[in-house]
């Protein structure tokens, strides 16, 4: 007979939801530090999405996929970890992406499994640049499919929209989940001071805030990946597209989409945008 402890799955969850190119890859190594937080074996399992999108549903009932969602986490400890951390920034593009807040619900409330919520809201304006920056660098086909498109200055992603309409993918979580289950993170704040950022999610969580922190340090995904392609012609980028920044009249339009959605943000969920000038 085995004398191996059966394994103990997770129960609760941490899931930070984006927004995309608002420091999630930093924030999840600088969480790192506390020692009650298991992160997921990989970033970005987009679970949920692939569930609704194979109608995994259809097949299995919430406990078993509960069951599946679980073994993301093969390395949590239950006598140390209290939280296992998932980072899924698609969980947050609705209506590019199926809305996964949907079927987490189901889970949470068909189990006895419980979700908490961390989004990064950042001036939309700042992100716009990194987001087509990422498509550059991680989608070099889709770069050079809409160069046109990107660099015609009156094109703007519908993808784009709908990832920064921070309060419409807010919504999706807060009308089902508590207020004291929902973090928002001020973007300015978490660059300057990673680490009260550290304690006030240990302190979200309930979790011991007197931990040794130490900054990871970590660099943005698309800045790594654009240096590593440097000296390989083939993905060698158009110093056009490298450079890419938002034209005076796209930066007029993203402040006009925007503005009802930012004030809902900072009216519903208290959301500090005092820096957000072009918004308010």
């Amino acid at each position: 007979m085995s004398n191996e402890k059966p394994k103990i799955a997770p129960t609760r969850f941490m899931l930070i939801i984006g927004a995309m190119k608002s420091g999630t890859t930093k924030l999840i190594h600088d969480l790192d530090c506390i020692p009650e937080i298991c992160l997921s074996a990989r970033k970005e399992t987009n679970f949920f999405i692939k569930a609704i999108k194979e109608d995994r549903l259809s097949q299995t009932n919430e406990s078993s996929l509960l069951a599946k969602y679980q073994n993301g986490w093969p390395s949590l400890n239950p006598l140390k970890h209290q939280y296992a951390l998932e980072v899924s920034t698609s969980y947050a593009k609705v209506p590019v992406q199926p809305m996964a807040a949907g079927l987490i619900r189901r889970v949470s409330e068909s189990t006895s499994s419980s979700f908490k919520v961390i989004y990064i809201p950042r001036i939309p304006i700042d992100a716009v640049s990194p987001f087509y920056r990422h498509a550059f660098t991680s989608y070099l086909a889709w770069a050079r499919n809409h160069r046109i498109a990107v660099l015609s200055h009156d094109i703007l992603s519908r993808h784009l929209l709908a990832i920064y309409s921070y309060a419409k993918q807010l919504e999706k979580f807060s009308s089902w989940l508590s207020r004291e289950s929902l973090l928002l993170i001020n973007f300015s704040m978490f660059t300057q001071a990673p680490a009260e950022i550290a304690r006030e999610v240990a302190r979200f969580l309930g979790l011991d805030s007197c931990f040794e922190f130490e900054d990871s340090g970590v660099r943005h995904s698309s800045d790594a990946r654009l240096e590593s392609y440097r000296d390989i012609a083939e993905y060698t980028l158009p110093p056009d597209l490298a450079n890419w920044k938002l034209s005076s009249s796209q930066r007029e339009t993203i402040i006009h989409l925007l503005r009802e959605d930012i004030k809902r943000l900072r009216e519903v969920y208290e959301f500090d945008t005092s820096e957000w000038t072009e918004f308010n």
